[in-house]
């Protein structure tokens, strides 16, 4: 077996992890024919992309067995990344993928509390993704310019509770910092979101892991993408909007998720390759 790199993130450690592992780790443009027994890993598949289409070209048609690497869904695990085996839709991030469960043990050693469920919240704060320059026809990954606008009207006609909407902290100007329709507050999008959830009623998100954020901070979620990995413990869509989902299992969830986080020093190890079955 080979694992074969056409990555942008966690490359350092993966080919750290592979020598301690004693797997061969090769660039995708030095690695020659693909084999069936090689394992390839690489970063989202933009719609579009170069790699994206080495995946459907080059990849797939060998047989290869395909690792999807990205930013953690879980940002209160510092120097982490997720990480599944691409899934049909072509996205091996945000529920689509697949991955060995992990267990309460893992989930424990982050030293995460979970909050008690928020029951009695003010407002409804809307957490916007990157917008479209990171958008690139991927409606798996973030939403369109038009979004937070939508979105926002949407519940105005929902709920009588106060809208806040919460800029991407990353917008560096591409998306639109704030919607067009009236809303109580735009905060600032480089203020803390844990600070932006004080005393909201949901949160309500495209697809980002703002979600895991409230979740783990006792404020239900909406979600508005055809998926997302923390969709056990959310509602889809805005039409119950006045009765947030407050399930009894998040612990147990968020166990069986940690199959999918990997720390630096895990990675570099040799024990991510391990949980996902590549060495013995």
């Amino acid at each position: 077996m080979r694992l074969i790199l056409d990555a942008e993130v966690g490359e350092s450690w993966i080919k750290q992890g592979a020598k301690s592992a004693g797997i061969d780790c090769l660039d995708y443009n030095q690695a020659g024919e693909i084999k069936p027994s090689d394992v390839v890993v690489v970063y989202t598949l933009w719609t579009g992309g170069k790699r994206e289409s080495r995946v459907k070209n080059r990849y797939r048609p060998a047989g290869a067995r395909i690792l999807c690497v990205d930013r953690p869904w879980l940002r209160e695990v510092p120097d982490s990344v997720q990480v599944s085996w691409l899934g049909e839709t072509g996205i091996g991030i945000n529920g689509s993928g697949t991955f060995p469960d992990g267990d309460l043990e893992r989930w424990r050693s982050f030293g995460i509390e979970l909050k008690p469920w928020r029951e009695a919240g003010e407002f409804v704060l809307v957490c916007g993704n990157k917008g479209s320059t990171y958008n690139k026809g991927s409606i798996y990954l973030t939403h369109c310019d038009d979004w937070p606008d939508m979105t926002c009207a949407q519940l105005l006609q929902k709920t009588r509770r106060p809208i806040r909407y919460k800029p991407h902290p990353k917008t560096r100007g591409q998306g639109p910092l704030a919607p067009r329709v009236k809303i109580e507050q735009v905060c600032d999008h480089k203020a803390p979101l844990v600070d932006c959830l004080a005393g909201a009623h949901a949160a309500v998100v495209y697809a980002s892991s703002s979600a895991t954020t409230a979740l783990i901070n006792g404020v239900p979620v909406f979600y508005m993408a055809p998926t997302i990995i923390t969709k056990e413990l959310c509602r889809h869509g805005l039409d119950r909007i006045n009765e947030p989902f407050m399930p009894d299992n998040r612990e147990e969830v968020f166990s069986r998720l940690s199959g999918s986080i990997w720390r630096r020093e895990e990675i570099e190890s040799g024990a991510m390759f391990k949980h996902f079955g590549l060495i013995a």
